[in-house]
């Protein structure tokens, strides 16, 4: 009987650590991966500038209660709606969340140590609905991120991949001038391969 139960929990390692070997040796087409990997990163640049840098286009509001701007009628969304499908189409669910969190909702920033009585700043959200309308809070040109970093898409390269996720190794320009060579990361989602690491 010790034997039989010896040998049955061998058998039931043995295909544990075949399943783990399978699913840790899945490889997908490189060239597939950087294909799709070079159309995310240039739809990334226009994501970037929504989030972190300009902002949508907008018009000063007539609304003398409004601190918020009205978007431009030439501006590539109009709603929350519009830019979530955007941002979808190009970052993973999970980085898209922390976009939506920061863009929708607003955060709290810390500013300094947990005995600081000016520890925590309230960063209010950037695009907010008003009415039927969704509008857009202005912010100093110093607090607008310097969005300077682009990359040599037809030069990536694949570092390593495991199921569902390739890390890839991408030359990038600062200011049109070569600078390192950055880190990014895709994942396989449902709707195909999407960016899980930021490109600013």
């Amino acid at each position: 009987m010790r034997n039989i139960l010896t040998r049955a929990a061998a058998l039931v390692a043995a295909v544990v650590f075949t399943m783990l070997l399978c699913a840790c040796s899945v490889t997908y087409d490189e060239s597939e991966i950087i294909s799709a990997s070079a159309e995310l990163i240039e739809a990334s640049y226009d994501i970037n500038t929504v989030f972190f840098g300009s902002g949508l286009p907008a018009v000063e509001s007539d609304d003398e209660v409004l601190r918020h701007y009205e978007i431009a009628e030439d501006s590539p969304y109009h709603t929350k709606d519009e830019i979530k499908t955007a941002t979808l189409a190009v970052y993973s669910p999970d980085y898209a969340e922390f976009l939506f969190e920061k863009a929708f909702a607003g955060f709290v920033f810390s500013a300094g140590d947990e005995d600081s009585v000016e520890a925590d700043q309230i960063i209010d959200a950037r695009y907010v609905e008003y009415g039927d309308r969704l509008v857009i809070l202005p912010i100093k040109d110093e607090d607008v991120m310097k969005l300077d970093r682009t990359y040599d898409t037809a030069n990536i390269t694949v570092v390593s991949q495991k199921r569902g996720r390739v890390v890839l190794s991408v030359p990038s320009f600062v200011d049109g001038v070569p600078s390192d060579d950055v880190e990014l990361t895709v994942i396989m989602t449902a709707d195909g391969w999407r960016l899980d690491t930021p490109t600013y």
